[in-house]
């Protein structure tokens, strides 16, 4: 019994340092927000309600492989407050090391990485007529590791269930230096099937491609930020190539943005204005934002949009 005791002693003493050690190795996140607000819409009719302002699940996890390896993963699950879960959010898996990072998955493509994401500083009316909003699944994204200030990226979409081994295509650059950082992207989209709202098929275009360029300047308790994108009519499923260029300004508490695009014999635009005023620190906050859209169709008027938020965030809940 005694010698039995012993083993059962020595390897106890040998796996506790290994199971401390791959506790070190491994983290996860998981936090909760709950988001809900009262919403104002002139367009199509004047409609007040109370909403659901995108409530969220998210859960974040790393594990070393090794000292320059390490595998990465993000979930974001959106909450109905009625159907409870209804949709991914973001939801990849990945690699990251001295080469960079390797992500597949739904996510954000290398041009919003690249061009979109510095004018995308809006709670709720933002991205209305930009390149690259859309978090799209069967990504394979890859970023460089930034060196002195230049980082590169690229992604591909790999659609399942259809004829194409490549639907698409995103590269993209940035460059820092100092208080200013730049973008450029390019986006390729093969041939593809087009269907209205009600999933109904239209009809095919032919491949489509799109360009941008951003900056972005931090003055210095505030960032101010523009970016011109080019779309042509087969990316943008129009008759004419599509122009856009958005303008933005923006404090810890304060953002304001401007949008214009011009193709097919058409010029919408929308302008957005938001405070964001703290409760409890990062816990609890208000957002209140107002906005204007008008897509420049005969016979709609132009849609007045408000909306007060209280996000409540639970606090992450962190384990390793």
């Amino acid at each position: 019994m005694d010698n039995k005791l012993l083993k059962v002693g020595l390897v106890a003493c040998a796996l506790v340092p290994a199971m401390a050690l791959a506790q070190q190795d491994i983290t996860s996140e998981l936090d909760a927000s709950v988001r809900f607000g009262l919403g104002l819409n002139t367009e199509p009719d004047t409609d007040l309600s109370v909403r659901n302002y995108s409530s969220r699940i998210r859960w974040a996890g790393s594990a070393d492989v090794d000292e320059n390896l390490k595998i990465v993963s993000y979930l974001e699950l959106g909450l109905d407050q009625d159907s409870g879960v209804d949709n991914t959010r973001h939801g990849w898996l990945g690699v990251t090391g001295d080469f960079g990072t390797v992500t597949a998955g739904k996510q954000y493509d290398a041009f919003y990485d690249a061009v979109t994401s510095k004018v995308d500083v809006a709670y709720w009316d933002s991205c209305n007529f930009e390149i690259g909003c859309e978090r799209i699944s069967s990504t394979l994204k890859y970023a460089s590791v930034e060196s002195d200030g230049l980082q590169f990226m690229g992604s591909a979409l790999l659609l399942d269930g259809d004829d194409e081994v490549l639907n698409g295509f995103d590269l993209g650059a940035k460059f820092s230096s100092g208080e200013l950082e730049l973008g450029v992207g390019v986006s390729y989209l093969n041939e593809r099937i087009v269907q209205d709202e009600n999933n109904l098929i239209l009809g095919t275009v032919d491949d489509g491609f799109a360009i941008g360029a951003s900056a972005a300047i931090d003055l210095g308790g505030s960032t101010a930020s523009a970016t011109l994108q080019f779309a042509d009519e087969d990316y943008a499923i129009e008759r004419d190539g599509v122009y856009g260029a958005t303008l933005t300004y923006s404090t810890d508490q304060y953002y304001g943005l401007f949008t214009a695009i011009n193709g097919d014999n058409r010029t919408p635009f929308s302008i957005t204005g938001g405070y964001v005023m703290p409760i409890i620190q990062d816990r609890a906050l208000v957002y209140i934002e107002v906005g204007l859209r008008d897509d420049d169709v005969e016979g709609q008027s132009t849609d007045f949009n408000a909306r007060s938020v209280l996000v409540f965030n639970f606090g992450k809940i962190s384990g390793g």
